[in-house]
């Protein structure tokens, strides 16, 4: 499976930067920090983003953190639900 990287956008869309930290290595870091933790998906993949953001000098509210990783679980049931 392609690696993805993750490019960072200003809240107007315009580009920031790219995070050295691929889409899978940043959810393969997130699962075992949920298995090594006992937390919830959502909750580990939250710490380890702000670990990464913090790492490369770029830094998000824990606030608007945890509405994007709110959004995106509620996206993924809803497709779950709609049998997609």
């Amino acid at each position: 499976m392609r690696d993805i990287s993750i490019q960072l956008s200003g809240i107007n869309g315009e580009p920031l930067g790219k995070l050295r930290t691929t889409a899978w290595q940043l959810i393969e870091k997130a699962e075992q920090e949920a298995r090594n933790r006992n937390l919830s998906k959502t909750s580990a993949l939250k710490a380890i983003l702000s670990e990464v953001l913090e790492e490369s000098n770029f830094s998000v509210s824990d606030k608007n953190l945890s509405d994007e990783c709110s959004d995106h679980a509620q996206g993924a049931n809803s497709t779950k639900e709609g049998g997609r």
